[in-house]
């Protein structure tokens, strides 16, 4: 798989509007589940996608899912129910939220991934770190 790919594949999946279904189903339904599986969705993403093709495209897929889910608050109409995010605005809870997954996904990639250098002896080690953001995607999903 080259380069291309690697990153395609990843940025895609950021550019679902994890923010803006977080919202809206804590607005429709009243249940804040959601919010905890969009962190897991995105924090699995972000550590898959730094791991795949580095750290510029963890903040990049976070920018096109902030920009995604802001779409989506103004297209839907969702903006005029601020007075439910107090005491954040609709557009201002989104950011919030994207603030908070972005310094997580830091926090993880600093902790788990401190060292990039790959030689013979820790290949099989890397491998295994891309097998744990993908694992971080799945617990998201189930």
């Amino acid at each position: 798989m080259n380069q291309k790919h690697k990153l395609f594949f990843p940025l895609l999946g950021f550019c679902i509007p994890f923010g803006y279904l977080a919202m809206w189903i804590d607005l429709t339904i009243g249940n804040m589940f959601f919010y905890f599986l969009t962190l897991s969705l995105l924090i699995g993403l972000g550590v898959l996608t730094d791991q795949l093709s580095g750290l510029i495209s963890t903040f990049v897929g976070n920018g096109f899912s902030l920009f995604s889910s802001i779409l989506f608050i103004y297209f839907t109409g969702l903006i005029e129910q601020h007075w439910y995010f107090k005491p954040f605005s609709t557009v201002g809870f989104v950011i919030f939220l994207s603030i908070i997954t972005l310094l997580i996904q830091l926090l993880l990639i600093r902790v788990i991934f401190k060292k990039r250098i790959v030689t013979k002896k820790n290949s099989k080690q890397t491998n295994n770190r891309c097998l744990l953001g993908l694992s971080g995607l799945l617990l998201g999903i189930f």
